[in-house]
């Protein structure tokens, strides 16, 4: 079996690369929440090659075999743009912003699918550590889900006292919007891991550089314990 299938609540499909397939025993998997509303493209070109070169950079570097990322992005609708699979698999950033914003929606899928993932492998014997980046410039204006969900699934992760340094989640909040800190404590993420930033591009290296220390201090034993810059 070539792949290791999961199903989100939101009812969307996640093709995970199989963990028995895995060559490593300690993986990162990286997952990256990503807002495509309407209001991204003020600032699309920037986020996308700034990406990307992140992208690239990991994908030479001497943690890549060990690197595993998922991508969701998020406007009214979610899409999964890749499940878990090999950094060198992954392909480039190509964000197309347009319409509203379902934050809580796609959050507790993409969630959902780390967790289940991350159980797989340790079924198969690996170890893993579990990083979720969420990138936003806005509240959620869809109403789909119950943000108190995705507080709940949180509350089960840190409840395992394994997951403490093993799994954390990881909330930007680009541009001039007041109500971050809202969305973020109805999603029940902590309030160190939540980083308020501008658009432009030195703002969005900033984000970036973060995330990029982020998986190399978790390859390093390391757990993520506040946004710092």
């Amino acid at each position: 079996m070539d792949e290791f299938n999961f199903m989100s609540s939101m009812g969307l499909n996640f093709t995970n690369f199989n963990p028995e397939n895995i060559q490593v025993s300690e993986t990162i998997n990286v997952t990256f929440v990503i807002d495509k509303s309407g209001s991204v493209n003020n600032y699309v070109d920037d986020l996308n090659n700034i990406l990307n070169e992140f992208l690239h950079e990991l994908q030479r570097s001497h943690v890549a075999d060990r690197v595993m990322v998922s991508v969701v992005e998020f406007n009214e609708n979610i899409d999964v743009v890749s499940a878990f699979h090999p950094i060198a698999d992954v392909k480039d950033f190509e964000i197309k912003p347009g319409g509203m914003t379902n934050l809580y929606g796609a959050t507790l899928s993409a969630l959902e699918n780390a967790i289940a993932y991350k159980e797989e492998q340790e079924n198969n014997g690996l170890t893993s550590k579990s990083l979720v980046f969420i990138i936003t410039d806005g509240m959620d204006n869809m109403n789909a889900t119950n943000a108190s969900n995705i507080a709940q699934k949180l509350r089960e992760i840190y409840s395992n006292e394994m997951n403490s340094f093993s799994f954390s989640v990881i909330m930007f909040g680009l541009g001039n919007e007041a109500d971050f800190d809202s969305a973020r404590n109805a999603m029940g993420i902590k309030p160190e891991m939540l980083a308020k930033l501008g658009t432009t591009a030195k703002e969005l290296r900033k984000m970036v550089g973060f995330i990029s220390s982020s998986v190399s201090s978790s390859a390093a034993g390391n757990s993520i314990s506040a946004v710092t810059f």
